[in-house]
């Protein structure tokens, strides 16, 4: 099940995905960085305790999409700024909300028991009807699950 149709991307998005981990605890922290935060060397140090976070991957996050898009069960497009309607959504807005949806909700499950869940008791339980807050701003048409 995933909360996003399609996902919309700018083909020269240059932000990198980083997978670090916390040298003190061993806890795994994921970070999209962009050229100007990745010189930042506070983005790569715990704030709580200033322990160097160890870089496990970094990617590309326009090759992580292209790679990943089918788990999230979306389709994913492309949009180049050369266009007069890519340049808009370039520069005018992040995205189409279709609806809202409160990821805590589905972090707290597991996969097991959404695949359970019967779209029907979704509804029911308001997950699905835009009435809840979302907490994601990937650009889509709706929302990354």
């Amino acid at each position: 099940m995933g909360a996003v149709e399609t996902l919309i991307v700018w083909e020269n998005l240059d932000i990198n995905r980083y997978v670090l981990k916390n040298s003190a605890g061993g806890e795994i922290i994921i970070k999209h960085l962009n050229k100007d935060e990745e010189a930042n060397q506070s983005n790569f140090r715990d704030p709580a305790n200033n322990a160097e976070l160890e870089v496990q991957e970094k990617v590309s996050l326009l090759e992580w999409f292209a790679i990943e898009y089918k788990r999230f069960g979306c389709t994913l497009e492309f949009v180049t700024n050369k266009s007069q309607e890519g340049s808009q959504f370039c520069r005018g807005f992040g995205g189409i909300l279709h609806y809202q949806l409160d990821m805590r909700l589905l972090d707290e499950l597991s996969d097991d028991v959404l695949t359970l869940i019967s779209s029907q008791e979704m509804l029911r339980r308001g997950w699905a009807r835009g009435d809840l807050a979302a907490s994601t701003s990937i650009p889509t048409k709706s929302r990354l699950a």
